[in-house]
């Protein structure tokens, strides 16, 4: 993986300690095969391949357009993740 920005988020993903909250773009497919089930985690995706990956490895996942208002979440999140869309590392 050559994404600084994902290079960054991957740890954070594999070390829920509390209810996070992942808005996961286009980007992260490389990511989905490295991610453990965890109960603490839900992902929203607007990529129905991305999705599907992690309903897959029972990874809750809610398919959107990043529109949090379209359901209801268990609990609100301690930690919210988003890899910046196009961002360039300086």
């Amino acid at each position: 993986m050559n994404d600084t920005a994902l290079q960054c988020l991957a740890p954070h993903l594999n070390n829920i300690t509390e209810y996070t909250l992942w808005y996961a773009d286009e980007n992260a497919l490389a990511l989905c095969d490295s991610i453990a089930p965890n109960p603490l985690l839900t992902v929203i995706t607007n990529r129905f391949d991305i999705f599907q990956t992690l309903q897959a490895k029972n990874i809750s996942a809610v398919f959107s357009d990043f529109n949090s208002t379209e359901y209801e979440l268990e609990k609100p999140p301690q930690k919210i993740l988003y890899r910046v869309s196009k961002e360039k590392p300086l």
